[in-house]
């Protein structure tokens, strides 16, 4: 996991630039790479991925459903978990 130790002050939220955000610790986490590692290691038999196959199949849904939303201009709505 990669992460830098950050002073009480600069703690920010989540930044959709960069991809960093900092726990409750101060440490900041890149997701993007937390998660790929995440995923990396459990390709590779270290562990269960963080997500299930449905939650993996519903995030593909909203991404669809936002380029279809897009396309339209209109309101798509997705099925829940």
């Amino acid at each position: 996991m990669s992460y830098t130790k950050l002073t009480e002050a600069t703690i920010k939220t989540p930044n959709s630039e960069t991809g960093l955000i900092a726990d409750k610790d101060g440490i900041l986490l890149n997701m993007v790479k937390t998660n790929i590692e995440s995923w990396a290691s459990a390709v590779i038999g270290n562990g269960a991925y963080r997500f299930s196959n449905q939650e993996i199949l519903h995030n593909v849904e909203i991404l669809e459903a936002i380029v279809s939303s897009i396309s339209s201009g209109k309101e798509v709505k997705c099925n829940s978990l």
